[in-house]
Protein backbone atom coordinates (compact mmCIF):
# COMPACT_ATOMS: atom_id res chain seq x y z
CA UNK A 1 0.00 0.00 0.00
CA UNK A 2 1.90 3.32 -1.30
CA UNK A 3 1.75 6.39 1.61
CA UNK A 4 -1.00 8.17 -0.07
CA UNK A 5 -2.78 5.08 -0.27
CA UNK A 6 -2.32 4.80 3.63
CA UNK A 7 -3.48 8.02 4.25
CA UNK A 8 -6.45 8.16 2.62
CA UNK A 9 -6.64 4.92 5.00
CA UNK A 10 -6.23 6.68 8.06
CA UNK A 11 -8.45 9.65 7.10
CA UNK A 12 -11.03 7.24 6.80
CA UNK A 13 -10.97 5.95 9.73
CA UNK A 14 -10.70 9.16 11.45
CA UNK A 15 -13.69 10.44 9.67
CA UNK A 16 -15.82 7.50 10.65
CA UNK A 17 -15.38 7.44 14.43
CA UNK A 18 -16.01 11.05 13.79
CA UNK A 19 -19.83 9.85 12.64
CA UNK A 20 -20.07 7.38 15.03
CA UNK A 21 -20.00 10.41 17.49
CA UNK A 22 -22.76 12.93 17.01
CA UNK A 23 -20.80 15.48 19.41
CA UNK A 24 -18.02 15.24 16.75
CA UNK A 25 -20.22 16.47 14.25
CA UNK A 26 -22.29 19.05 15.95
CA UNK A 27 -18.35 20.56 16.71
CA UNK A 28 -18.21 22.28 13.20
CA UNK A 29 -21.71 24.29 14.27
CA UNK A 30 -20.30 25.24 17.59
CA UNK A 31 -18.71 28.45 18.75
CA UNK A 32 -15.56 27.65 19.66
CA UNK A 33 -15.26 26.25 15.58
CA UNK A 34 -16.51 29.36 14.34
CA UNK A 35 -13.93 31.39 16.56
CA UNK A 36 -11.42 28.58 14.68
CA UNK A 37 -12.31 29.25 11.34
CA UNK A 38 -12.53 33.30 12.03
CA UNK A 39 -8.86 33.42 13.33
CA UNK A 40 -7.26 30.05 11.90
CA UNK A 41 -3.50 31.90 13.03
CA UNK A 42 -4.54 32.24 16.51
CA UNK A 43 -5.93 28.90 17.37
CA UNK A 44 -4.47 26.25 15.08
CA UNK A 45 -1.15 24.97 15.72
CA UNK A 46 1.77 25.76 13.98
CA UNK A 47 4.46 23.53 14.60
CA UNK A 48 3.60 20.69 17.17
CA UNK A 49 0.70 18.62 15.92
CA UNK A 50 -1.35 16.25 18.14
CA UNK A 51 -3.93 13.27 16.70
CA UNK A 52 -6.97 14.58 18.19
CA UNK A 53 -10.87 13.87 17.62
CA UNK A 54 -10.49 17.11 14.66
CA UNK A 55 -7.30 15.55 12.99
CA UNK A 56 -9.52 13.36 10.15
CA UNK A 57 -7.87 15.50 6.98
CA UNK A 58 -5.04 14.74 4.60
CA UNK A 59 -3.08 17.43 6.04
CA UNK A 60 -3.73 16.88 9.55
CA UNK A 61 -2.00 13.54 9.22
CA UNK A 62 0.62 15.03 7.55
CA UNK A 63 1.50 17.87 9.67
CA UNK A 64 1.54 15.33 12.13
CA UNK A 65 4.46 12.85 10.23
CA UNK A 66 6.07 16.02 9.30
CA UNK A 67 6.70 16.77 13.44
CA UNK A 68 7.49 13.53 14.54
CA UNK A 69 11.22 13.95 14.45
CA UNK A 70 10.94 16.88 16.22
CA UNK A 71 9.02 14.92 18.92
CA UNK A 72 11.61 11.96 18.86
CA UNK A 73 14.16 14.22 19.41
CA UNK A 74 13.09 15.69 22.77
CA UNK A 75 12.35 12.26 23.64
CA UNK A 76 15.81 11.03 23.22
CA UNK A 77 17.21 14.00 24.96
CA UNK A 78 15.15 13.59 27.89
CA UNK A 79 16.10 10.11 28.06
CA UNK A 80 19.43 9.04 26.74
CA UNK A 81 20.56 12.92 27.72
CA UNK A 82 22.31 13.69 23.92
CA UNK A 83 20.99 15.30 21.09
CA UNK A 84 19.95 13.09 18.42
CA UNK A 85 22.13 14.06 15.47
CA UNK A 86 22.70 12.18 12.02
CA UNK A 87 23.92 9.39 13.41
CA UNK A 88 22.04 8.60 16.29
CA UNK A 89 18.67 10.40 14.62
CA UNK A 90 17.00 7.10 13.61
CA UNK A 91 17.63 5.17 16.98
CA UNK A 92 15.68 8.18 18.41
CA UNK A 93 12.53 7.36 16.02
CA UNK A 94 13.13 4.10 17.20
CA UNK A 95 12.96 4.70 20.93
CA UNK A 96 9.73 6.62 20.65
CA UNK A 97 7.86 3.77 18.79
CA UNK A 98 8.64 1.74 21.16
CA UNK A 99 8.00 2.82 24.29
CA UNK A 100 4.60 4.03 22.39
CA UNK A 101 4.06 0.49 21.50
CA UNK A 102 4.99 -1.13 24.65
CA UNK A 103 2.93 1.32 26.61
CA UNK A 104 -0.40 0.26 24.23
CA UNK A 105 0.81 -3.82 24.04
CA UNK A 106 2.35 -4.21 27.95
CA UNK A 107 5.69 -5.92 28.37
CA UNK A 108 5.26 -8.37 25.66
CA UNK A 109 3.30 -7.34 22.87
CA UNK A 110 0.98 -8.69 20.32
CA UNK A 111 3.54 -10.34 18.33
CA UNK A 112 6.39 -12.01 17.96
CA UNK A 113 8.73 -9.66 16.96
CA UNK A 114 7.30 -5.96 17.75
CA UNK A 115 10.25 -4.97 16.13
CA UNK A 116 7.87 -5.48 12.43
CA UNK A 117 5.51 -3.17 14.32
CA UNK A 118 7.65 -0.30 15.39
CA UNK A 119 9.89 -0.01 12.71
CA UNK A 120 7.07 1.19 10.37
CA UNK A 121 7.38 4.24 8.94
CA UNK A 122 5.37 6.97 11.56
CA UNK A 123 3.02 7.48 8.68
CA UNK A 124 2.08 4.11 8.36
CA UNK A 125 1.69 3.59 12.62
CA UNK A 126 -2.18 3.34 13.98
CA UNK A 127 -3.64 5.96 15.20
CA UNK A 128 -3.54 4.13 18.46
CA UNK A 129 -0.18 3.94 18.76
CA UNK A 130 0.11 7.84 17.10
CA UNK A 131 -1.79 8.85 20.12
CA UNK A 132 0.43 7.25 22.03
CA UNK A 133 3.45 8.47 20.84
CA UNK A 134 1.84 12.18 21.14
CA UNK A 135 1.57 11.29 24.63
CA UNK A 136 4.87 9.94 25.70
CA UNK A 137 6.51 13.19 24.32
CA UNK A 138 4.16 15.30 26.13
CA UNK A 139 4.72 13.72 29.68
CA UNK A 140 8.08 12.48 28.60
CA UNK A 141 9.55 15.14 26.48
CA UNK A 142 7.64 18.16 27.53
CA UNK A 143 6.10 17.91 30.74
CA UNK A 144 8.53 16.19 32.75
CA UNK A 145 11.08 18.95 31.62
CA UNK A 146 8.76 21.58 33.02
CA UNK A 147 8.35 20.18 36.37
CA UNK A 148 12.14 19.22 36.97
CA UNK A 149 13.34 22.83 36.12
CA UNK A 150 9.96 24.46 38.21
CA UNK A 151 11.39 22.79 41.35
CA UNK A 152 15.07 23.73 40.48
CA UNK A 153 15.65 26.99 43.10
CA UNK A 154 17.67 28.54 40.34
CA UNK A 155 14.76 28.58 38.00
CA UNK A 156 11.75 28.87 40.46
CA UNK A 157 10.40 32.11 39.27
CA UNK A 158 7.99 32.22 35.92
CA UNK A 159 9.73 34.28 33.83
CA UNK A 160 13.30 32.26 34.05
CA UNK A 161 11.75 29.17 33.70
CA UNK A 162 9.68 30.42 30.13
CA UNK A 163 12.88 32.00 29.21
CA UNK A 164 14.44 28.64 29.72
CA UNK A 165 10.99 26.56 27.78
CA UNK A 166 11.66 29.16 24.45
CA UNK A 167 15.10 28.61 23.74
CA UNK A 168 14.68 24.44 24.34
CA UNK A 169 10.91 23.77 23.09
CA UNK A 170 10.61 27.03 21.29
CA UNK A 171 7.41 29.22 21.24
CA UNK A 172 5.54 27.93 19.09
CA UNK A 173 5.50 24.66 20.39
CA UNK A 174 5.01 26.34 24.09
CA UNK A 175 1.75 27.59 22.30
CA UNK A 176 0.90 24.88 20.39
CA UNK A 177 0.52 22.88 23.22
CA UNK A 178 -1.72 25.07 24.92
CA UNK A 179 -4.70 25.31 22.26
CA UNK A 180 -7.92 23.97 22.05
CA UNK A 181 -7.96 21.59 18.93
CA UNK A 182 -4.51 20.42 20.06
CA UNK A 183 -5.87 18.88 23.46
CA UNK A 184 -5.32 14.92 24.52
CA UNK A 185 -7.63 12.90 26.27
CA UNK A 186 -5.93 12.63 29.90
CA UNK A 187 -6.60 8.87 29.88
CA UNK A 188 -4.33 8.50 27.06
CA UNK A 189 -1.62 10.83 29.58
CA UNK A 190 -2.40 8.71 32.56
CA UNK A 191 -1.82 5.25 30.83
CA UNK A 192 2.03 6.78 30.04
CA UNK A 193 2.35 7.82 33.74
CA UNK A 194 1.49 4.62 34.95
CA UNK A 195 3.54 2.14 32.67
CA UNK A 196 5.90 4.44 31.03
CA UNK A 197 8.28 2.19 33.41
CA UNK A 198 8.12 -0.80 32.46
CA UNK A 199 7.76 0.12 28.74
CA UNK A 200 10.95 1.93 28.99
CA UNK A 201 12.27 -1.78 30.61
CA UNK A 202 10.70 -3.64 27.52
CA UNK A 203 11.72 -1.31 25.16
CA UNK A 204 15.28 -2.05 26.39
CA UNK A 205 14.83 -6.10 25.98
CA UNK A 206 14.05 -5.53 22.80
CA UNK A 207 16.26 -2.66 21.55
CA UNK A 208 17.44 -4.09 18.31
CA UNK A 209 21.48 -5.22 18.71
CA UNK A 210 23.96 -5.35 15.95
CA UNK A 211 25.59 -8.60 17.69
CA UNK A 212 21.85 -10.29 17.23
CA UNK A 213 21.21 -8.53 13.94
CA UNK A 214 24.18 -7.38 11.59
CA UNK A 215 21.85 -5.71 9.06
CA UNK A 216 20.52 -3.16 11.51
CA UNK A 217 24.10 -2.14 12.75
CA UNK A 218 24.25 0.67 10.29
CA UNK A 219 20.75 1.79 11.36
CA UNK A 220 20.77 1.70 14.77
CA UNK A 221 22.99 1.68 18.53
CA UNK A 222 25.44 4.83 16.57
CA UNK A 223 26.29 5.52 19.95
CA UNK A 224 23.06 5.62 22.17
CA UNK A 225 23.37 4.20 25.82
CA UNK A 226 20.67 2.15 26.40
CA UNK A 227 20.78 1.61 29.79
CA UNK A 228 19.51 5.04 30.38
CA UNK A 229 16.69 3.50 29.99
CA UNK A 230 16.57 2.01 33.44
CA UNK A 231 18.23 4.65 34.98
CA UNK A 232 15.28 7.47 33.68
CA UNK A 233 12.54 8.28 36.29
CA UNK A 234 9.73 10.97 35.96
CA UNK A 235 10.30 13.90 38.02
CA UNK A 236 6.71 13.36 39.07
CA UNK A 237 4.91 10.45 40.80
CA UNK A 238 2.20 8.08 38.99
CA UNK A 239 -0.55 10.71 39.95
CA UNK A 240 -2.50 12.42 36.80
CA UNK A 241 -3.20 14.81 39.54
CA UNK A 242 0.41 16.30 39.38
CA UNK A 243 0.81 15.77 36.08
CA UNK A 244 -2.10 18.41 35.35
CA UNK A 245 -1.02 20.53 38.43
CA UNK A 246 2.56 21.08 36.27
CA UNK A 247 0.66 21.94 33.54
CA UNK A 248 -1.98 24.35 35.41
CA UNK A 249 0.75 26.26 36.83
CA UNK A 250 3.18 26.63 33.78
CA UNK A 251 0.06 27.73 31.68
CA UNK A 252 -2.16 29.73 33.96
CA UNK A 253 -2.40 33.33 32.69
CA UNK A 254 -2.76 34.05 36.36
CA UNK A 255 0.41 34.39 38.11
CA UNK A 256 0.54 32.35 41.53
CA UNK A 257 3.17 30.11 43.59
CA UNK A 258 3.50 26.27 42.62
CA UNK A 259 2.74 25.88 46.14
CA UNK A 260 -0.52 26.94 46.27
CA UNK A 261 -1.64 24.55 42.97
CA UNK A 262 -4.72 23.12 44.36
CA UNK A 263 -4.44 19.57 43.73
CA UNK A 264 -7.46 18.34 45.21
CA UNK A 265 -9.66 19.88 43.17
CA UNK A 266 -8.06 18.74 40.05
CA UNK A 267 -8.11 15.37 41.62
CA UNK A 268 -11.84 16.00 42.26
CA UNK A 269 -11.94 16.59 38.93
CA UNK A 270 -10.44 13.38 37.49
CA UNK A 271 -12.24 10.96 40.20
CA UNK A 272 -15.68 9.58 40.70
CA UNK A 273 -17.26 9.52 44.30
CA UNK A 274 -14.84 6.46 45.49
CA UNK A 275 -12.09 8.51 44.49
CA UNK A 276 -10.98 6.01 41.62
CA UNK A 277 -9.68 7.82 38.35
CA UNK A 278 -12.85 8.13 35.75
CA UNK A 279 -12.61 5.11 32.69
CA UNK A 280 -14.19 6.91 30.10
CA UNK A 281 -12.61 10.57 31.04
CA UNK A 282 -12.66 12.74 27.96
CA UNK A 283 -11.48 15.77 29.87
CA UNK A 284 -8.22 17.33 28.97
CA UNK A 285 -5.20 19.23 30.35
CA UNK A 286 -6.77 22.82 28.68
CA UNK A 287 -10.10 21.98 31.06
CA UNK A 288 -8.19 21.17 33.89
CA UNK A 289 -6.58 24.47 34.20
CA UNK A 290 -10.13 26.14 33.56
CA UNK A 291 -10.79 24.15 36.79
CA UNK A 292 -7.98 24.93 38.54
CA UNK A 293 -8.37 28.80 37.82
CA UNK A 294 -11.57 29.01 38.90
CA UNK A 295 -13.03 29.07 42.34
CA UNK A 296 -15.07 26.10 43.25
CA UNK A 297 -18.68 26.71 44.53
CA UNK A 298 -19.73 29.60 42.31
CA UNK A 299 -23.17 29.89 40.91
CA UNK A 300 -23.87 32.07 38.16
CA UNK A 301 -27.83 31.92 38.55
CA UNK A 302 -28.08 34.88 40.45
CA UNK A 303 -26.07 37.18 38.23
CA UNK A 304 -27.80 40.19 36.61
CA UNK A 305 -24.52 41.85 35.68
CA UNK A 306 -23.09 44.89 36.62
CA UNK A 307 -22.92 48.76 34.32
CA UNK A 308 -20.43 50.53 32.67
CA UNK A 309 -16.87 49.97 34.81
CA UNK A 310 -14.71 52.94 35.37
CA UNK A 311 -11.36 53.03 34.34
CA UNK A 312 -8.30 51.82 36.32
CA UNK A 313 -7.44 55.81 36.58
CA UNK A 314 -10.93 56.36 37.16
CA UNK A 315 -11.52 53.92 39.94
CA UNK A 316 -8.26 55.52 42.04
CA UNK A 317 -9.61 59.10 41.83
CA UNK A 318 -12.63 58.39 43.09
CA UNK A 319 -11.23 56.24 46.21
CA UNK A 320 -10.59 52.69 45.24
CA UNK A 321 -7.44 51.08 45.93
CA UNK A 322 -6.52 48.66 43.38
CA UNK A 323 -4.19 45.44 44.88
CA UNK A 324 -3.29 42.53 43.26
CA UNK A 325 -4.98 39.39 44.64
CA UNK A 326 -2.14 36.65 45.96
CA UNK A 327 -4.44 34.18 48.35
CA UNK A 328 -6.81 32.67 45.07
CA UNK A 329 -5.62 31.56 41.64
CA UNK A 330 -9.11 33.73 40.31
CA UNK A 331 -10.89 36.03 42.57
CA UNK A 332 -12.28 39.74 42.31
CA UNK A 333 -12.73 41.00 46.05
CA UNK A 334 -14.02 44.22 47.17
CA UNK A 335 -13.49 45.15 50.77
CA UNK A 336 -13.92 48.78 51.11
CA UNK A 337 -11.56 50.90 49.68
CA UNK A 338 -10.32 48.02 47.92
CA UNK A 339 -10.21 46.12 44.98
CA UNK A 340 -8.39 42.65 44.85
CA UNK A 341 -7.95 41.67 41.33
CA UNK A 342 -5.90 38.28 39.61
CA UNK A 343 -2.60 39.03 38.86
CA UNK A 344 -2.00 38.81 35.30
CA UNK A 345 1.20 37.20 33.83
CA UNK A 346 2.55 38.44 30.65
CA UNK A 347 4.77 36.22 28.24
CA UNK A 348 5.15 34.45 25.28
CA UNK A 349 2.65 32.16 25.22
CA UNK A 350 -0.52 34.51 27.23
CA UNK A 351 -2.10 35.48 24.40
CA UNK A 352 -2.37 32.12 22.95
CA UNK A 353 -3.56 30.21 26.39
CA UNK A 354 -6.15 33.10 27.23
CA UNK A 355 -8.10 32.96 23.74
CA UNK A 356 -8.52 29.52 23.94
CA UNK A 357 -9.29 29.27 27.42
CA UNK A 358 -12.46 31.95 25.81
CA UNK A 359 -12.58 29.40 23.00
CA UNK A 360 -13.18 26.59 25.25
CA UNK A 361 -16.24 28.64 27.83
CA UNK A 362 -17.98 30.24 24.32
CA UNK A 363 -20.11 27.29 24.82
CA UNK A 364 -20.75 27.89 27.92
CA UNK A 365 -23.35 28.85 29.99
CA UNK A 366 -20.62 30.29 32.60
CA UNK A 367 -17.24 32.25 31.64
CA UNK A 368 -15.48 33.13 34.36
CA UNK A 369 -12.30 33.67 32.11
CA UNK A 370 -14.50 35.40 29.90
CA UNK A 371 -15.96 38.02 31.91
CA UNK A 372 -12.62 39.23 33.66
CA UNK A 373 -11.14 39.68 30.35
CA UNK A 374 -14.04 41.77 29.60
CA UNK A 375 -13.78 43.69 32.72
CA UNK A 376 -10.05 44.56 32.07
CA UNK A 377 -11.09 45.53 29.05
CA UNK A 378 -13.28 48.87 30.91
CA UNK A 379 -10.44 48.76 33.16
CA UNK A 380 -7.43 50.07 30.12
CA UNK A 381 -8.80 52.93 28.28
CA UNK A 382 -5.06 53.69 27.69
CA UNK A 383 -1.36 53.59 28.24
CA UNK A 384 -2.52 55.60 31.64
CA UNK A 385 -4.30 52.75 32.79
CA UNK A 386 -1.50 50.05 31.96
CA UNK A 387 0.69 51.78 33.96
CA UNK A 388 -1.90 51.82 37.11
CA UNK A 389 -2.24 48.07 37.23
CA UNK A 390 1.81 47.71 36.70
CA UNK A 391 2.09 49.31 39.83
CA UNK A 392 -0.20 47.94 42.16
CA UNK A 393 0.87 44.58 40.66
CA UNK A 394 -1.97 42.92 38.59
CA UNK A 395 -0.30 43.39 35.45
CA UNK A 396 3.15 41.16 36.22
CA UNK A 397 5.89 39.95 33.23
CA UNK A 398 7.96 41.88 30.41
CA UNK A 399 6.42 43.80 27.37
CA UNK A 400 8.01 46.61 25.28
CA UNK A 401 5.24 49.29 25.58
CA UNK A 402 2.29 50.18 27.22
CA UNK A 403 0.19 50.21 23.63
CA UNK A 404 0.99 46.26 23.65
CA UNK A 405 -1.20 45.39 26.59
CA UNK A 406 -4.32 48.35 25.34
CA UNK A 407 -3.51 46.38 22.16
CA UNK A 408 -3.98 42.53 23.67
CA UNK A 409 -7.00 43.54 25.70
CA UNK A 410 -8.92 45.02 22.85
CA UNK A 411 -8.04 41.72 20.82
CA UNK A 412 -9.46 39.61 23.11
CA UNK A 413 -13.07 41.56 23.68
CA UNK A 414 -12.93 41.06 20.31
CA UNK A 415 -13.53 37.18 20.70
CA UNK A 416 -15.65 37.57 23.88
CA UNK A 417 -19.54 36.64 23.75
CA UNK A 418 -21.46 38.75 25.36
CA UNK A 419 -23.45 38.76 27.99
CA UNK A 420 -20.94 37.11 30.32
CA UNK A 421 -22.07 37.43 33.24
CA UNK A 422 -20.21 35.54 36.12
CA UNK A 423 -21.63 36.13 39.84
CA UNK A 424 -18.23 36.23 41.52
CA UNK A 425 -17.00 39.78 39.17
CA UNK A 426 -20.31 40.98 38.40
CA UNK A 427 -21.06 40.84 42.27
CA UNK A 428 -17.94 42.98 43.57
CA UNK A 429 -18.35 45.11 40.87
CA UNK A 430 -21.81 45.81 41.52
CA UNK A 431 -20.16 46.51 45.30
CA UNK A 432 -17.76 49.04 43.92
CA UNK A 433 -20.45 51.10 41.96
CA UNK A 434 -22.34 51.28 45.43
CA UNK A 435 -19.29 51.99 47.13
CA UNK A 436 -18.47 55.23 44.63
CA UNK A 437 -22.09 56.41 44.41
CA UNK A 438 -22.04 56.49 48.48
CA UNK A 439 -18.69 57.80 48.50
CA UNK A 440 -19.55 60.84 46.00
CA UNK A 441 -23.50 61.17 48.08
CA UNK A 442 -21.53 61.71 51.29
CA UNK A 443 -19.67 63.89 49.54
CA UNK A 444 -22.55 66.15 48.39
CA UNK A 445 -24.11 66.09 51.85
CA UNK A 446 -20.63 67.41 53.69
CA UNK A 447 -20.37 70.02 51.36
CA UNK A 448 -23.73 70.74 50.50
CA UNK A 449 -23.16 73.88 52.22
CA UNK A 450 -20.42 74.95 49.86
CA UNK A 451 -22.77 76.42 47.03
CA UNK A 452 -24.83 78.27 48.95
CA UNK A 453 -21.74 80.13 50.37
CA UNK A 454 -20.22 80.60 47.34
CA UNK A 455 -23.56 82.22 46.21
CA UNK A 456 -23.61 84.12 48.79
CA UNK A 457 -20.22 85.28 49.17
CA UNK A 458 -20.96 86.61 45.09
CA UNK A 459 -23.53 88.61 46.05
CA UNK A 460 -22.43 90.08 48.69
CA UNK A 461 -18.99 90.96 46.84
CA UNK A 462 -21.74 92.19 43.88
CA UNK A 463 -23.36 94.40 46.61
CA UNK A 464 -19.90 95.64 47.40
CA UNK A 465 -18.61 96.73 43.94
CA UNK A 466 -22.26 98.37 43.44
CA UNK A 467 -21.98 100.40 46.55
CA UNK A 468 -18.51 101.64 46.10
CA UNK A 469 -18.96 102.22 42.21
CA UNK A 470 -22.25 104.75 43.48
CA UNK A 471 -20.21 106.18 46.59
CA UNK A 472 -17.82 107.17 43.55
Amino acid sequence: MGDEAVRMTEANVATKKAEEQPMLKMAETSAPYRMKMSQPNVFLPKLMFFLTSSSTKDHDMKNWADCFDMKAGAVYLTIIGQNANEKTLNDARYLLKAIAYFIITGEKGHTEDPNTEIEKKPEDLTPENKLAIDAVYLVVGFLHDINKNARNPISFDRENLDKYCQSKHGAHVLSDIAMLDNQLRLDCITKVVETLQKALQSTKDHFPSPSKDSSRKEKLLQGTNISSLEKFKLSFNKNISEVASVFCWYYTPFYIDFKKIPSNKLASLLSDEKGSLLSDIDKTLLECLHHCIVPSGTNNSSSTGVGPVLTAKELRRNGVRLEASTDQLFAVEFKEPTLKLPVLFWDSKMETVVLNLVALESSRTTRPVTRYLQLLNELVEDEGDVKVLKRCGILKGKWKRDEEVVNFVKRVDGFASYPSMYTNVDDEMDKVKKYIDERNNRFLVKYSWVPYAAAAATVIVTAMVATKRRGS
